[in-house]
């Protein structure tokens, strides 16, 4: 017989009672882990109750099995239909862009490389006082964008088109665009008259703005208009921190394993937040905004495997965490934090984490985790000791 008084123990009780509670309910795994944790609450080394609750792990562990040959299959003929399509989504991208031979051209050259090849990256925050009369600008974008001139802060204007015009031009590679591009980027539904007139307001409020207090020559400043294009004046030191952070993760890429860590560390620092956020709804800030957080995200993957082969597991904690903060579906994070706390002996705090793992996928994708997540959750709910391969 089940022993009453080992049943009354409030701890143990509560957990089994959840177990039950989430059984009811199909949630088989959460049921197991709760049963788990009740397990380690018993004061008892061998009862009945235990021997139930093993044999609910462990049959469900052989249900867990079984469900998973189902899952890969059909998991396998969703990834082969995917992949078709990608492959077919790739050619149509080089087709469309390139003009002639594409044999030479990869997904990547058309992706990622626009964004690292700008002639001014990787130079540090210039010396005011080095062009002449126009100092040097900082400019952050990332997060809250701010500009400084000989270190200190300075406003713009209050033209809210101005702004935008400067936070367009400092985003782009080059910080050059030409006068229709603009009009159709940041007025999208208005008149090209409307729209010309709109740009010429802002263009002479922002030249104001960046020129008052400054000796230049006639054409000259900050902002320059030259056939039909407005750049900002390439003579001028225009640092800013994406270009800072494409630089440190071009660095760390090439790299050995010590100094790549160095490098994403300091790249990742310099991401405040996401790119250009007075920005946000703007359609020709959003691809530039996505490749930039993935480039982040790619760095601190990277920072919290480091960590977690490295057994620096505070460090795990810190860009797991900042991974999920960015993307709460993130299952790679989930596994190294589950695998960090298992590592430290929390395995209570371990088995949770993976409840919340299938909890956020299921509210957010419809899905459930990945087998691999999956089988972390049942090694360490076994206390097996874990492998690299598993976490």
């Amino acid at each position: 017989m089940i022993d009453a008084d080992e049943l009354a123990i409030s701890p143990m009780r509560s957990e089994i009672e959840r177990g039950l509670a989430c059984a009811v309910q199909f949630h088989y795994a959460d049921a197991a882990t709760h049963f788990a944790l009740a397990r380690e609450h018993s004061p008892y080394a061998q009862t009945p109750l235990l021997v139930l609750l093993d044999a609910f792990i462990e049959s469900h562990t052989r249900y867990w099995h079984a469900q998973q040959v189902l899952h890969e299959a059909s998991h396998g003929f969703a990834v082969a239909h995917a992949e078709q399509q990608a492959r077919l989504a790739d050619l149509q991208t080089i087709v469309s862009v390139v003009d002639g031979d594409a044999s030479s051209i990869s997904v990547d050259q058309l992706v990622i490389e626009p964004l690292l090849q700008n002639p001014n990256t990787h130079q540090p925050p210039p010396k005011p006082g080095t062009e002449g009369t126009l100092s040097a600008l900082q400019v952050s974008c990332f997060g809250r964008f701010t500009v400084r001139r000989s270190g200190e802060p300075i406003e713009l204007c209050h033209n809210r088109n101005a702004q935008a015009i400067f936070r367009y031009l400092v985003a782009h590679p080059r910080h050059c665009e030409t006068m229709d591009v603009l009009m159709d980027a940041l007025w999208p539904d208005d008149t090209p008259d409307v729209a010309r007139h709109k740009l010429h307001v802002a263009t002479s409020a922002l030249r104001c703005a960046l020129n008052g207090g400054y000796t230049h020559q006639k054409g000259g400043g900050y902002l320059l208009c030259e056939n039909g294009m407005y750049r900002l004046n390439p003579a001028i030191t225009i640092w800013t921190d994406v270009e800072e952070f494409l630089a440190r993760y071009r660095a760390g890429q090439h790299a050995d394993e010590r100094t790549k860590v160095g490098h994403y560390e300091a790249a990742c620092h310099l991401y405040a937040g996401p790119f250009l956020l007075d920005d946000l709804y703007a359609d020709w800030s959003l691809i530039r905004r996505e490749q930039l957080t993935q480039i982040y995200l790619t760095m601190c993957r990277a920072l919290a495997a480091d960590a977690l082969a490295n057994r620096r597991y505070d460090d795990v904690t810190r860009w797991a965490t900042t991974i999920l903060e960015e993307d709460r579906c993130d299952e790679a994070a989930y596994r190294q934090l589950m695998s960090s706390y298992a590592a430290e002996g929390c395995r209570t705090e371990a088995l949770r984490l993976y409840q919340r793992c299938e909890q956020m996928l299921a509210e957010e994708l419809g899905v459930p985790p990945l087998p691999e997540t999956t089988a972390l959750f049942y090694a360490i709910l076994r206390g097996e000791p874990l492998s690299e391969a598993s976490m």
